[in-house]
């Protein structure tokens, strides 16, 4: 069996979600529905499918998603039961119909049983339901660090609700508080994988919507999401380099390098070029040399005046 995991907390959209639960061809699953203090209670929307599925519903009454998604994650992933697979399904993202069959059939007919993530293909929609975006497909196993890497030079996406994990060591791993959970799925992914394999299920897939209502889709939100994503890089570089290959290390140096030249911390500049010089080699630190002179060169020309500084 496998437990989708639903943190509510907008109706928007979830009547979809759960029409795609419904319509689901295999049943071998039950669905835990977290509601985080929501200001629209789902529960006369529930009543209408009782019984076209299995679910729990769960009311917290102390909001905790406006501070901390990751927190809210986790205390709806406490309401599971045994099952063996766990998905935490957005309440606004819809499954293929086939995507619980799909699943239990790669498990029992593939190897998927082997790994400890798995991942659908995934589609991306809009607030009506229309395509946004091609399939997106993945090798049928591919090592998280290099999928990783994909995301971050544009080659992919990737979002929660298209993964499965293993329960048993995604409660050993927990997810990391990142700023709006901006990469805590990433680094969850690349731990309960061990920094190993993920299995695709490319026969299937996931829709994840966009919309005003979304992290992804806001665009107010950009400077904590780019703090997350230097705090993700740091976190891989600080504690988990060992897993990466040298041009990897140095891709993910070089999203700690934009978040400092906007920045321009001292104890940035003093970690960056240790980073450089212990984890890519002391060429690479010439190089980020050699960028940072020429990003103050730059300042000087288009305003002559600036004056020119690393923060304290």
């Amino acid at each position: 069996m496998v437990a989708i995991v639903i943190p509510y907390y907008r109706i928007t959209f979830f009547e979809a979600t759960l029409r795609s639960l419904a319509t689901q061809s295999d049943t071998r699953f039950k669905v835990y529905v977290g509601d985080d203090a929501s200001p629209k209670s789902p529960d006369e929307l529930l009543e209408n499918y009782r019984g076209k599925f299995d679910f729990d519903y769960f009311r917290f009454e102390e909001n905790l998603g406006s501070t901390s998604l990751v927190k809210q994650w986790e205390r709806c992933l406490a309401l599971v039961g045994d099952e063996e697979w766990v998905m935490i399904l957005g309440d606004d993202d819809v499954l293929d119909i086939g995507c619980v069959e799909k699943l239990h059939f790669h498990l029992q007919e593939e190897n998927a049983g082997n790994y400890n993530v798995i991942r659908f293909a995934s589609y991306i929609i809009d607030a009506e339901g229309s395509l946004q975006s091609p399939l997106y497909i993945h090798p049928s196993t591919e090592k998280s660090t290099d999928f990783l890497l994909r995301k971050l030079n544009g080659q992919t996406r990737s979002s929660l609700g298209e993964y499965v994990f293993r329960k048993s060591v995604l409660d050993r791993t927990g997810f990391y508080d990142f700023p709006l959970a901006w990469h805590s799925d990433e680094m969850v992914i690349l731990q309960c994988s061990d920094f190993g394999k993920i299995f695709s299920i490319n026969d299937a897939a996931v829709y994840i919507r966009e919309s005003d209502e979304s992290i992804s889709g806001k665009q107010n939100n950009m400077g904590l999401k780019k703090k997350a994503t230097y705090l993700f890089c740091r976190k891989l570089i600080d504690t988990h380099s060992a897993h990466f290959n040298q041009i990897q290390r140095i891709k993910l140096l070089g999203r700690i390098e934009k978040y400092f030249y906007v920045n321009r911390k001292l104890s940035l500049f003093f970690k960056l070029c240790f980073w450089y010089v212990s984890k890519t080699g002391v060429i690479n630190l010439t190089k980020f040399a050699r960028r940072f002179l020429l990003h103050l060169a730059k300042d000087l020309k288009v305003n002559p005046r600036k004056k020119n500084h690393i923060n304290q």
